[in-house]
């Protein structure tokens, strides 16, 4: 595989479910399983799960425990090739954990091929906090609250917030400091793209994160507002998808990067008899390929959309 792709879903998703669409005769449609290997072969779909639901959630876990979990179980799926790029796409306040991980990354030595490796992150939806914005963090927050309504897990009668909403109200420095690290993390990182949704969430009048507020106001941000609200500025029902499409060009970038990074160590070291060597010795290598699995086993840590098999 030429890149690993990394998926962290937002508040009440799932690490299949925030990226699953429901077309209108009924069929699922998990778009890194049923549609991107047909575009794009060579990349190694992992999808992160963690309790995300705002009420009913008993979780102690937060922004920095999760993201720390991500960057273990990250590290672990690599071991065989560590220096492979990583695509990130986060949505919701999967976004504020993938920041904090890289952040963590940058300055952890455990974790920095992790920091080092990264090529692009994706944001979609997510709320980048800045000083002085108490009022839009509140708004968020209460946003969230009718996100929790349209879930399927509904909020009980004098239940609390879970540890991940209670630190979006109440920990605004914690956040602010967090979007100013990354800031300076990400020059020596990845190329920033951030997705805002244009439509008030289905059943309600209200657009969950608005556009200014996924903004990180950084040179190497690349902002688009897509037509879709916060649920489904996620999900593709089809391979052309002009959302989907951006996606793939982004993957694309990454993978045309290592291609030419590997043709580079090529060249300076491999001689014209170690090249006719190598061609002696190709047939003979074993080639790893990449199946869609129905389902995923695990719903929490890193799960890989795909099972591996080895064709002689």
């Amino acid at each position: 595989m030429i890149v690993s792709l990394v998926l962290v879903h937002g508040l009440h998703g799932g690490h299949i479910k925030t990226w699953t669409s429901i077309t209108t005769d009924g069929k699922r449609v998990v778009w890194p399983r049923d549609l991107l290997p047909k575009k794009q072969p060579r990349t190694r779909v992992l999808s992160f799960g963690y309790m995300g639901d705002i009420y009913n959630n008993n979780i102690i876990a937060g922004i920095g425990d999760n993201a720390r979990s991500l960057l273990a179980h990250i590290k672990i799926r690599r071991r065989a090739d560590p220096d492979r790029p990583i695509v990130f796409i986060a949505h919701c306040v999967g976004g504020l954990i993938v920041k904090q991980a890289l952040c963590i990354a940058s300055n952890e030595e455990e974790y920095i091929s992790i920091a080092r490796a990264t090529h692009t992150v994706m944001f979609f939806g997510t709320p980048h906090f800045k000083k002085g914005q108490r009022g839009n963090i509140l708004a968020i927050a209460n946003a969230y609250d009718t996100l929790a309504e349209q879930s399927t897990t509904r909020r009980r009668i004098g239940s609390k917030r879970s540890k991940l909403a209670d630190q979006m109200m109440n920990n605004e420095l914690d956040f602010v400091e967090m979007s100013e690290d990354f800031v300076q993390v990400v020059p020596a990182l990845a190329k920033i793209r951030s997705f805002c949704e244009s439509l008030p969430l289905r059943g309600t009048e209200k657009v969950i994160v608005q556009p200014m507020d996924t903004r990180l106001y950084n040179d190497q941000e690349e902002p688009h507002m897509i037509q879709a609200d916060h649920i489904g500025m996620c999900q593709f029902e089809k391979v052309n998808d002009p959302t989907l499409l951006l996606v793939r060009n982004y993957i694309h970038d990454a993978v045309k990067k290592e291609e030419r990074g590997q043709e580079e160590k090529q060249d300076e070291e491999v001689s014209e008899e170690e090249e006719t060597q190598l061609g002696q010795k190709i047939e003979g290598v074993s080639v790893i390929v990449e199946e869609a699995i129905p389902r995923v086993r695990r719903h929490r840590g890193l799960a890989g959309f795909f099972s591996r098999r080895k064709v002689r």
